[in-house]
C-alpha cells in the first residue's frame, strides 16, 4: 500500500441498551470464539512473555502473522510437508522459518532481537510454527 485516505461516512450510535451484558451465539461474553490460530499465537506470546518477563501482545501477533504468511505462501514448502515425515521435513522448514523471521524483522525489531538472543525462545517459536505448519499442510486446514 502506498497511500491511505480516511474519509468520514457519518456517525452511528452503537451503544448497548439494557442492564444485562449481551451474549453472542456461543453463549459467552465477547465477540466470538477464539480461533485455533489465535490460540496458537497466544500460546507462543504467553510463553515468550514468561521467558523474557515482557508483555508482548498485539505487535508480536502481527510479527508472527507475517512470518506465518510468508511460510504459507511457499508452495514448495507445503508440498514438502505433505510428502515427508516430520523428521525429514524439519530441515527444509527450519531454513524457511529463519528466512521468514529475517524477512519480517521490520514488523517488530525488539521481538526479533529477543528471539535472536535466546536459544530457548527461538526453539519455542520454531517448534510451535513447525507443528502448526506441518499439521495444517498434512490435514489440509
Amino acid at each position: 500500500m502506498t497511500q491511505l485516505r480516511i474519509e468520514s461516512k457519518g456517525q452511528t450510535d452503537v451503544s448497548l441498551s439494557g442492564d444485562k451484558p449481551g451474549k453472542n451465539n456461543a453463549g459467552t461474553l465477547g465477540v466470538g470464539k477464539i480461533s485455533d490460530a489465535e490460540d496458537y499465537l497466544s500460546d507462543i506470546i504467553d510463553r515468550l512473555n514468561e521467558i523474557f518477563g515482557t508483555d508482548f501482545d498485539v505487535p508480536a501477533r502481527g510479527y508472527f502473522e507475517s512470518v506465518m504468511t510468508l511460510l504459507n505462501s511457499d508452495a514448495k514448502l507445503e508440498t514438502q510437508a505433505r510428502n515427508n515425515s516430520r523428521s525429514d521435513f524439519r530441515t527444509p522448514f527450519e531454513s524457511a522459518f529463519i528466512n521468514a523471521l529475517f524477512a519480517s524483522q521490520a514488523e517488530n525489531e525488539e521481538l526479533f532481537r529477543n528471539l535472536s538472543g535466546s536459544a530457548e525462545a527461538m526453539q519455542v517459536v520454531k517448534d510451535a510454527f513447525f507443528n502448526r505448519f506441518y499439521d495444517t499442510a498434512r490435514n489440509g486446514d
